[in-house]
This record gives C-alpha cells, sequence and structure tokens, in this order.
C-alpha cells in the first residue's frame, strides 16, 4: 500500500510551525511512507503539511514528495527543471513597462515561462536589435512605445550573432521606427521574430506633419503636408540616412487648377489675367514639374513657369502649334528651393486661348 502525499510526523510538526503552510527543504522519504503504511503515523496529521488552498504536494524525485504552495490568480504552473520540486508558477502574460529602450542596438531577454510579452518601455530614444528566444515556438512579442517622448527603432535583421540570437523580420525589409503609440506585433517562428501587424509607418497610420522632423533617423517615415486639418497635398517620404534626403514613397501631390478661359498676345513669358496655376514648393529638393492646358490657337502658344525669382525659359515649356486640344508635359527639376512656380505664357503671333490649365508638382528627394 502507498501513500504519495504524506509526510512523516516530525516533519509535519515542523510544517504546522513554518510560512506558508509547511516546510518544503525536508521531502516525504520512502521511509516515511514506511511509516504510514505501518500505521506508526495516524493519517490525520497530513493536513498540517498544508495550510493554504490551492496548495499542492509534488514528487521531487523517486518516491520522494514535497509541498508545491499555491500561486498567484491566473499563474500557470510550468515544469522548471533547475527547482528543487520540478515546477514552478508563472504568467503566461506579462506586461512590462520599466524596461528603457535608449541605447543603441538593445539586446533583451525574454522572460521564463512566458508565451505572450507585452512590453511598453518608459523610455525610447535609441533602437532594439534582437530578444532571446522564448520557450516555444508560436510565442507572441507585443512591442509598443509609451515612452512620453521619442522615437524606437527596431532594427531589421541585423544581429551579428544569428541565429544564436533572433533577428527580427519585418514586412518590409528595413528598419522599423516606432513613433509614440505606435505598436507592433511578432510571433517567434523558426528562429525569427517575424512581424504579423502593426500600426506603424507600414500601416498608413503615420501622423501627418507640417514640416520635416528634425534629426531623423534611418527608415523614419513621415506625411508631409500643408495643414493638417485639410491638406491639399500628403506626401509619405521615408528618410535615407546615407544621402541624408526624404524619399518620397507615395501619396498626393501638389495640384492648382484655373478653369477660366483666357486670352495673351504676348510673345514673351507673362501672367494671364488670373495668374497661374502655381504651386509653393514647402521645402528644397527635386521635384517631378507636370503642366498641361487646353489651347485653342491657329499658330503657336508655349506654357512654362517661373521659379522663385527666376523667369520662364523654353527649356521648361509646354508648346501646342496649330493643334487645339489638351496638352501637358512633366519635367524633372532638381535642387529646386522653397519657392513659388508660377505658370507664364506667351505666343509666336497674334492672339491665343488657355484653358482648363493645370499645374501638378510630385517630389522625387527632399531636404
Amino acid at each position: 500500500m502507498a501513500f504519495p502525499y504524506v509526510r512523516a510526523y516530525s516533519d509535519w510538526k515542523n510544517a504546522a510551525s513554518g510560512s506558508g503552510g509547511g516546510d518544503t527543504s525536508t521531502p516525504i522519504t520512502e521511509a516515511t511512507l514506511d511509516l504510514i503504511e505501518a500505521g506508526i503515523v495516524s493519517l490525520s496529521t497530513i493536513l498540517e503539511l498544508v495550510s493554504t488552498k490551492g496548495d499542492l504536494l509534488v514528487a521531487t524525485a523517486d518516491n520522494a514528495y514535497a509541498r508545491q504552495g499555491v500561486g498567484s490568480n491566473d499563474q500557470l504552473l510550468f515544469a522548471a527543471s533547475a527547482v528543487a520540486n520540478g515546477l514552478e508558477w508563472g504568467d503566461i502574460t506579462s506586461m512590462d513597462s520599466t524596461t528603457s529602450l535608449a541605447g543603441s542596438n538593445v539586446d533583451m531577454t525574454w522572460p521564463s515561462h512566458r508565451r505572450i510579452w507585452y512590453v511598453n518601455p518608459g523610455t525610447v530614444g535609441g533602437s532594439l536589435r534582437t530578444v532571446s528566444a522564448p520557450p516555444a515556438e508560436g510565442s507572441i512579442l507585443i512591442l509598443r512605445n509609451g515612452a512620453a517622448s521619442g522615437t524606437l527603432t527596431v532594427k531589421y535583421l541585423s544581429s551579428p550573432n544569428f541565429p544564436t540570437i533572433p533577428h527580427f523580420y519585418m514586412l518590409t525589409a528595413a528598419d522599423r521606427v516606432l513613433a509614440l503609440g505606435a505598436i507592433m506585433i511578432f510571433v517567434f517562428q523558426n528562429g525569427y521574430w517575424v512581424e504579423m501587424a502593426n500600426n506603424t509607418a507600414a500601416s498608413g497610420t503615420l501622423a501627418l506633419v507640417t514640416s520635416l522632423p528634425g534629426s531623423p533617423t534611418d527608415a523614419q517615415e513621415c506625411i508631409l503636408v500643408d495643414s493638417t486639418s485639410a491638406p491639399t497635398y500628403q506626401w509619405r517620404l521615408r528618410y535615407n540616412s546615407t544621402a541624408g534626403k526624404w524619399y518620397y514613397l507615395g501619396g498626393i501631390p501638389g495640384y492648382h487648377e484655373i478653369t477660366t478661359a483666357e486670352t495673351t498676345s504676348s510673345t514673351t513669358y507673362v501672367a494671364l489675367a488670373t495668374a497661374g496655376p502655381l504651386f509653393a514648393l514647402p521645402v528644397a529638393g527635386d521635384y517631378d514639374v507636370e503642366i498641361g492646358s487646353k489651347f485653342i490657337v491657329n499658330n503657336t502658344i508655349n506654357m512654362s513657369y517661373d521659379i522663385g525669382g527666376t523667369g520662364a525659359v523654353d527649356a521648361d515649356r509646354l508648346t501646342a502649334n496649330n493643334n487645339t486640344g489638351q496638352h501637358s508635359r512633366v519635367r524633372r527639376k532638381t535642387g529646386l528651393t522653397a519657392v513659388t512656380l508660377t505658370a507664364k505664357y506667351k505666343v509666336d503671333t497674334g492672339t491665343h486661348t488657355a484653358e482648363n490649365r493645370w499645374m501638378r508638382v510630385t517630389p522625387v528627394r527632399l531636404g
């Protein structure tokens, strides 16, 4: 006959005076079980071994047992060969708001037992390079920039010790910058932290800005607008630290249109009665400038544009020659400063009409 969940009477007496429901330092041995089986020790005294609801008796070795105190609410019991009882309580999910991620190429250590880790650092400003491997495939890392100010860069495939230390594998092959409040979700798969979702730059939820950010970091993104409430253009840009430029990724170009039909007989570039179309460049850089109009002509009319205080030139012109209809032309203009582009017109001879005239401006590289 065997009694696996008991301790010798002398041990129970010690247990009764110990804290937390019993002394776990002296496990129940096979000799103790023999005393129980022989009836030398009463089974009623077994109750002195535990004192807290949820306490457990667990095997610590062959025919040896000890008390496992109850864990905290919502904790799970995990196998842990490094501890005496072979088991310990732990949280499957934890939130970490104390970690500082202000340094360069920070390497974080995954907490034991966790399957889900929500990291919400209170201090940022640096870069996160790696997080050590969790106990199991499919573990989830939720990373949020919860600081009061600053950005956090998550490095893309940058660990020098791969595969010993797992890389971050992003949806886009570049470092990712987390603005304030931004979140990224990773799943651990085949030795990588694989990005599954985000509300960062890659998801198009960047905040609108009316001027380029100061002291940008590589791969940082922004959406440049002329107004946050009613923008007329929206340019999504990514910073390239090597070139020191903001590269255009997409968005809504700058655009101005004048539909009124107006005439000119000037043989030099002049504005029509309604000046323009025109567009004020918000920042220096390279731009694609496209102009177009419907011309009503029986000879030649030209449309070009002033670049700030520099007058319109034929090199940028759009020409219609004895051809009534809609016309357009695009030119890449490099090294422009933050000036206003203003359309101007001239004819070879006679009087000609322009209507539905427009200008579209798209950035290429800024800064």
